[in-house]
């Protein structure tokens, strides 16, 4: 029994289908691309297809094995790119699980929308935590004021100087006496925000601002997050220590809109543009001398939060809200 709960678990990892996030309208594009991939498209469907045709016919129609075959090698490719992403996570050890200490986790813009969502998910997702930390311009919400694990700091990401002072602040309150350093494991730059109005009606200063918050924060918050690892991993070698390299994941929150830009959202598109593709330039760069440090980009679709609260598509099938 146990052994067919493992093979259930690896069909459903590998050959499941994403299910949709969208679900302001009753169908559009990502439906359609989940009723595909669970109809015409399944691979377990073409197998039976196939089955049935050879028992019919007891021969193979050239159509439907051609049609099978190059279903069934998009599922290959998809399956074993899935696995090999899944082995690199095998390589290496977070240190606050190998301590039992529990896992450290920053999160800017943790206080609203898509961060705060985030940071309940991860409240209640069954993870060791040690820390919780966010950065946000807002108050933090009531709600996580009594969470113990929650660890506030206020601060305009906007403002370069003030985050770097902040950072040193966090590392020097947060450090664990043992080590002497704040070993962060997942770090996720979600903090933005965006124009209401079009290029020629933003003021210069506004698209600074934008350009500040989403690009040049996240891009000096991961610097500052590489350089902490690195000097940490370092005492450790200078200490001699016999443990597995800290692993550090480092998740940037981009947008769909990086490419498809709309009207009076050009210079929040831009931003979102310029930051995916720093962060993958950086991966590459990083990774030849830290392969444990691990990069991914996340581009979400519209969500219904108070960001885009007032943000109406014009077309919902294909920009569901």
């Amino acid at each position: 029994m146990v052994e067919l709960d493992q093979i259930l678990k690896l069909i459903s990892l590998y050959f499941s289908p994403n299910i949709p996030v969208t679900k302001r309208t009753p169908f559009n594009f990502d439906y359609l691309i989940y009723y595909f991939s669970i109809t015409i498209f399944n691979p377990l469907l073409c197998l039976l297809l196939l089955s049935v045709d050879i028992y019919i016919t007891s021969n193979i129609n050239n159509n439907v094995a051609i049609y099978c075959i190059i279903v069934l090698i998009y599922w290959l490719i998809r399956a074993i790119n899935i696995h090999l992403r899944l082995a690199d996570f095998g390589k290496y050890q977070f240190n606050g699980i190998r301590t039992g200490k529990g896992l450290n986790i920053l999160v800017t813009g943790g206080c609203n929308g898509l961060g705060y969502a985030l940071v309940r998910v991860l409240l209640f997702s069954g993870l060791k935590i040690n820390k919780i930390v966010i950065v946000d311009i807002s108050h933090l919400p009531n709600v996580l004021k009594n969470e113990s694990v929650i660890k506030y700091y206020k601060c305009d990401m906007s403002d370069n100087t003030a985050l770097k002072e902040l950072f040193q602040v966090m590392v020097n309150e947060l450090k664990c006496e043992e080590d002497d350093c704040f070993r962060i494991d997942f770090v996720f730059n979600n903090a933005g925000v965006r124009q209401d109005k079009g290029l020629l009606d933003l003021e210069d200063s506004e698209i600074d601002n934008i350009f500040r918050t989403n690009y040049f924060a996240p891009l000096a918050l991961t610097k500052l997050v590489i350089g902490n690892h690195i000097k940490n991993q370092k005492r450790h070698e200078v200490k001699g220590d016999d443990v597995s390299v800290d692993r550090l994941h480092i998740t940037t929150i981009s947008s769909v809109l990086a490419f498809m830009g709309p009207k009076n959202l050009s210079i929040y598109a831009s931003s979102k543009a310029a930051l995916g593709t720093m962060i993958e330039s950086l991966s590459h760069e990083v990774n030849v001398s830290h392969p444990e440090i691990i990069f991914n980009t996340i581009y979400p679709g519209q969500l219904s939060s108070k960001m885009f609260s007032d943000v109406e598509p014009t077309k919902e099938f294909l920009s569901p809200k």
